[in-house]
Parts: structure tokens; sequence; C-alpha cells
């Protein structure tokens, strides 16, 4: 059994290190140590059984205020940060992992003045997403799209510029206007088993 290393401080608390023998929802029991202990406002490691705390206790009160050793280094570490969250940084705010970054929430909403993303590789699965803004640019080398269906609305002008554009219709291809002009500086040509104008 590991000893518990305890000191006093002048105003009668004690503090030590301890072994985690069990825990009980948000309280947990210290090797040696009578009565629950709860987790200070800035332990925010999820202690698990076995792992070497540094504890401060006062009266009835007793606080784990650092994880020293875990009993399992490889196992996931948690982080415990409460209800309500916020992270500020006066100047970069960096965020980096060396496998992989999982982000998980109900419901989520950025504000961002300027944004640049750069990916290798990028797959999305979204049931709805909805896009609102004054400019939106694509630069990219090739674009890709596959949908059941495909709908678009465009108040102003819809121009499309292109070296060669092909487009294919297994079924119908309809184009409307109140005024329609093809224009071919070379070459017109129409091929069908009917054709009809007007």
């Amino acid at each position: 059994m590991q000893p518990t290393l305890e000191t006093t401080t002048r105003t009668h608390a004690r503090q030590g290190m301890a072994r985690i023998t069990g825990n009980i929802g948000d309280t947990w029991l210290l090797d040696g140590i009578d009565g629950p202990a709860r987790r200070a406002a800035s332990c925010h490691l999820r202690p698990e059984q076995g792992d070497r705390v540094w504890f401060v206790r006062e009266g009835d009160a007793c606080f784990i205020t650092a994880v020293l050793e875990r009993v399992r280094p490889q196992a996931p570490r948690v982080l415990e940060l409460g209800e309500n969250v916020s992270l500020r940084a006066s100047g970069t705010l960096d965020v980096e992992a060396g496998d992989q970054l999982r982000v998980r929430a109900s419901r989520a909403t950025a504000a961002i003045e300027k944004v640049s993303w750069f990916a290798k590789s990028a797959v999305s699965h979204v049931a709805k997403r909805t896009m609102v803004g004054s400019v939106l640019e694509h630069v990219v080398d090739r674009f890709t799209s596959h949908t059941k269906s495909s709908q678009r609305t465009v108040e102003g002008l819809d121009q499309l510029q292109a070296n060669d554009v092909d487009h294919h219709a297994k079924s119908t291809l309809s184009l409307g206007g109140e005024h329609t002009m093809l224009k071919g500086r070379a070459l017109i040509k129409a091929d069908g088993d009917q054709i009809h104008i007007g």
C-alpha cells in the first residue's frame, strides 16, 4: 500500500499525496483519508482509480488539487471544465492534434471575420447546410459534385465562362426564356430525328 504523505500548514489544513481508491459520482476516495474528496476548481483532469494525486484537507472539506501520476499513462486524458467554458487569447490560439481532431456538439455557431482553411482531403456528411454570405469564392483545380437532385435560384445575372461547355441530359434538356439567343461565331448545328421550330 502506498503510504500517505501529509504536511500541516499554519491554518491547520493538511495536504499531501494519496492514491485514488474509488469514486462516487464526482467525489473520490483517497487511501488513508477519511471521507470523500472533491476536485478543486483548478483541477480539470478527471482522476482514475489508482492515480496518485495531491490533496488539501481542512476540517471536513477535502479537495484534489492536482493529478501527479496516472496509473494508466496511455489512457485518454479526460478534461472536465464544467457547464460553460470560454477560451480567450489576446493573440493567437493554436489547436493541434498529432492524429485526429474531433469536435462534437449539438449546435455550433462561429463568427469569424476572415478564415483561411487548407486540407489535403475533406469529407463532410451534412443533413442540412445553409450558407448566408455576401461573397463566396471557390478557387480549386477540380470541382466534382454528386447529388440526387439539384436546384438553384439566381435573382440577378447567372454567368458562366469556360473554354468548353458540355451539358448532357439522358431524358430532356429544356432551355426557355422570354428572349432566347443562340450565337455561334463559326457554326451552329442542330441534329435530331425531328426538329421543330416555331
